[in-house]
């Protein structure tokens, strides 16, 4: 699957990376603006596209954003989890893209990717909050390492 990954990601063209802004006055476009503007569902839209052409006929599904029940089930014998959940204020978990059989299957065989994306500059509490979730994907999951 990270093969698959990485052709995916290196088929995405750059326009789907940036974006221009319209310009609006008074409810009137104006212009667009010359800034552009990181867009991170616009870049998993167009991964999730290009995963899907490689993967068609494969058993397994290609979803997103798709809600995972995992909160409050395992997090082995690590508390430092439990505490991040809190912190963090986690509630439910929606990966940006699964790979998977489907929602009903949970064996190590049944998952092949989980990706939670990170577009342009991020601070430091998002990414954190990123990496507790996939702590929690890799915990209950169980995705096969390939």
């Amino acid at each position: 699957m990270k093969e698959e990954l990485k052709i995916a990601i290196n088929n995405i063209s750059k326009e789907y990376y940036k974006t221009i802004n319209p310009d609006y006055r008074n409810g009137t476009k104006i212009n667009y603006s010359q800034d552009s503007v990181d867009l991170e569902q616009k870049f998993v839209f167009e991964l999730y596209h290009q995963l899907r052409k490689l993967t068609y006929g494969e058993s397994f599904i290609l979803e997103g954003e798709i809600q995972k029940r995992i909160i409050n089930k395992n997090y082995g014998n690590d508390e430092r989890i439990r505490e991040e959940i809190k912190k963090f204020k986690i509630q439910r978990v929606k990966p940006d893209l699964i790979f998977h059989k489907g929602q009903q299957f949970n064996s190590e065989n049944d998952q092949k990717l989980v990706l939670e994306c990170k577009f342009g500059e991020t601070n430091e509490n998002d990414f954190n909050k990123d990496l507790v979730k996939m702590m929690l994907y890799d915990l209950n999951l169980r995705i096969k390492q390939q």
